[in-house]
């Protein structure tokens, strides 16, 4: 039995004692492996730089200064406090990772291709979608979003896909409106 979701080729067999097994193909140049030091010092380095923007960029520009006589009380000091911890463990993270380069026994990770390739278009559409709200209603550009992400991560049963595309957003949607007296977009 032969299935395939957007790059890969899966075959099903039957072994010896009767179970079954999901046999992945991979075609070479399908994917990308990285060791666990290499992926740690990468992700320290994504953090910390993160931290930094956030901090110097996104704080400033987003949130208002107002003075307070207490810290504490000071609408930015939970996010700068966040990207200040999230650059300390970036950098500790890449401190980590820089001393298990060259050891034996690390892990390998496999990124496939299908995989990144669902990453990049998860970012796609979250951008596509935050643009959205600013011209349409919360609820249908929900819908919509939801129904192409379960899709594209593979569910291909239409009843589960629509009820969970659509219950969703309605019962944010209400929780939030109703429950929490909040306005949505």
């Amino acid at each position: 039995k032969k299935f395939y979701l957007l790059f890969d080729l899966r075959i099903e067999k039957v072994d010896k004692n009767g179970y079954h097994k999901s046999v992945k193909i991979r075609r070479k140049g399908d994917s990308m492996k990285i060791t666990e030091s290499k992926a740690e010092r990468l992700l320290g380095v994504i953090f910390a730089v993160l931290g930094v923007v956030l901090l110097t960029v996104v704080i400033p520009w987003q949130i208002k200064e107002v003075s307070f006589d207490i810290l504490f009380n000071s609408p930015r000091f939970f996010p700068s406090l966040i990207s200040v911890l999230l650059s300390i463990l970036g950098v500790v993270m890449f401190i980590q990772g820089w001393h298990k380069r060259g050891r034996e026994n690390q892990e390998t990770y496999v990124l496939e291709k299908r995989e990144a390739v669902l990453v990049v278009l998860t970012l796609g559409v979250m951008v596509v979608y935050t643009a959205l709200l600013y011209v349409l209603p919360y609820i249908p550009v929900t819908i919509a979003a939801m129904a192409f992400l379960i899709w594209a991560y593979g569910q291909r049963d239409w009843k589960k896909l629509i009820v969970a595309a659509i219950v969703l957003p309605i019962i944010i949607y209400v929780m939030f409106r109703f429950g929490l007296s909040l306005k949505m977009p």
